[in-house]
């Protein structure tokens, strides 16, 4: 039986693993996943690695923009107190 990790670097795409890269690094297609979840109002989850900590910030300025750019005037009302962002 395969691990976890085994399991996950043969079921990310590129089968390179869960690479958790800034917002707009890599090959996600942000623009059209926030239009499809124009009027989501749950919660999203920013996961990074931890040798991206200094585009923290930077990501998390770009959630915001594709979220206020492809909702109906929808503002993120507020970041976890538990969010280890730096600003």
């Amino acid at each position: 039986k395969l691990s976890y990790e085994e399991q996950d670097i043969n079921l990310i795409q590129f089968g390179i693993g869960d690479l958790h890269m800034p917002v707009g690094w890599g090959a996600i297609p942000y623009n059209k996943i926030f239009r499809i979840l124009k009027n989501y109002q749950g919660v999203l989850n920013l996961e990074l690695k931890p040798r991206f900590k200094k585009f923290f910030a930077y990501s998390l300025r770009r959630v915001k923009e594709l979220t206020e750019s492809t909702s109906n005037n929808h503002k993120l009302k507020e970041i976890s107190p538990f969010s280890k962002h730096d600003n």
